[in-house]
């Protein structure tokens, strides 16, 4: 039986940097970044020129790839490292054996999840939530959009932001979805929700939405993608690849804590009518129960 690869803490602003930028770093500027996920107390002592060596590169890659990270260089990004170990208080993501047995799936995938959604207070900006809670409270109707994997999440926050009296659609199927965004205008938004931000039918619905002049706020795991390019605000959610796919999967959970941030903060923002529709929502649900 191999053993599990190195730990690498990821409840940290540096690692959480690396995770949504590593699908579009250069080569040379990729090899940093694992170089740094590989070993980062490590790197705590290293020169740039000594990370550069480990990484098979130069050091001023050393220092573009710290800038392509969003640090100022790095300095700044072992500053900020240094930071995260210190308040890392043991919390590790470790991959799992060749031959997992149950427990060691049940006890790793369960903190892998937690560990994403608590990386995720590093990688969403505050001031990007609020824009993002601006505009979903200020449409006169939202489009949600997810497909594949993210179905699922579209479809929990669009239920949501229907119980807060909100005027919230997700439509499952594609030309649905895209005849809904081609019909949306100034006063309206969409929600779009995608892992990777690349899904074909998500990047068109937005596309269609944007022609009428719709705010688009983009839910995803990555920082640059297809889907981020034509956002109005990019909320950034998400995890590191864990073997058999896990990512995507852990990323929804992510996208669900974060929904659920937006909910609460909505329903803040608006207590009279969120109260008086939650009331009759309640209503609804005691019709239901036996």
């Amino acid at each position: 039986m191999s053993q599990p690869q190195t730990d690498v803490p990821v409840a940290g602003r540096v690692v959480s940097a690396i995770i949504v930028a590593m699908p579009t770093l250069v080569p040379s500027d990729a090899r940093v970044a694992q170089a740094i996920l590989d070993n980062p107390e490590r790197v705590l002592s290293c020169s740039a020129s000594e990370l550069a060596e480990i990484a098979r590169t130069a050091p001023s890659t050393v220092v573009h790839a710290s800038k392509a990270l969003g640090f100022q260089g790095f300095q700044d990004l072992k500053l900020t490292l240094a930071k995260d170990l210190g308040g890392a208080q043991g919390v590790h993501h470790g991959a799992l054996s060749e031959s997992p047995n149950d427990e060691e799936i049940l006890t790793k995938i369960l903190s892998t999840s937690a560990q994403t959604i608590m990386a995720s207070l590093q990688t969403i900006d505050r001031t990007a939530f609020s824009a993002a809670v601006r505009a979903l409270r200020q449409a006169k109707r939202i489009l949600v959009l997810g497909s594949g994997t993210s179905r699922a999440p579209a479809d929990d926050i669009s239920y949501r932001l229907t119980m807060l009296g909100l005027d919230a659609i997700a439509p499952a199927d594609g030309m649905a979805q895209h005849n809904a965004a081609r019909r949306l205008g100034p006063a309206d938004a969409v929600l779009a929700v995608s892992q990777t931000g690349s899904s074909r039918g998500t990047i068109e619905g937005v596309r269609l939405a944007r022609m009428g002049g719709a705010a688009v706020v983009a839910l995803t795991s990555h920082l640059r993608s297809a889907l981020t390019e034509r956002a109005d605000v990019t909320l950034v959610a998400g995890a590191p690849e864990a073997g058999f796919r896990l990512e995507a999967a852990t990323s929804r959970l992510a996208h669900l804590a974060l929904a659920d941030a937006l909910y609460v903060a909505l329903a803040y923002a608006n207590p009279k009518l969120a109260s008086e529709t939650l009331d009759r929502a309640a209503e609804v649900t005691v019709l239901h129960s036996i």
